[in-house]
């Protein structure tokens, strides 16, 4: 896969991870691979009528 970026789903736990001690520091580096476009994020809006 070389010269491929991974493109990335994220759910909303993963985002909530950047405020987590536990899974801090994992989740900033996501975050900065983002940020460095080694890696893309695709997001959408899922809504549903309740």
């Amino acid at each position: 896969m070389e010269g491929r970026k991974l493109i990335l789903y994220l759910d909303t736990s993963v985002i909530g991870g950047y405020y987590d001690d536990e899974f801090l520091q994992e989740t900033q580096q996501l975050f900065q691979s983002i940020k460095d476009k080694k890696k893309d994020l695709i997001s959408y809006e899922n809504k549903e009528e309740i």
